[in-house]
């Protein structure tokens, strides 16, 4: 039995991130964690990324989520208050 996934996937999943973080306009860096958190919602840094382009982007609420998310996910909360 394999674990891989599709290979077309994975690459591209872990490169959004990293894209989102250096999309210098924040609505691209947004589309790009969008896309990331579509592929995968449960990995912390995939949501922390999503917070805080939402929060770039004005979208305070999502970002809120988010980045509650993200602490529930992975036990740190540095963007939180």
């Amino acid at each position: 039995m394999s674990c891989a996934a599709s290979p077309p996937t994975w690459p591209r999943l872990w490169q959004i991130p990293g894209r989102a973080e250096l999309a210098t306009v924040p609505e691209v860096a947004y589309g790009y964690a969008q896309a990331a958190r579509h592929l995968a919602a449960r990995i912390g840094v995939v949501r922390e990324v999503s917070g805080i382009t939402a929060y770039k982007t004005g979208r305070w609420a999502e970002a809120l989520a988010e980045l509650r998310a993200a602490r529930r996910l992975t036990g740190r909360g540095e963007h939180l208050p």
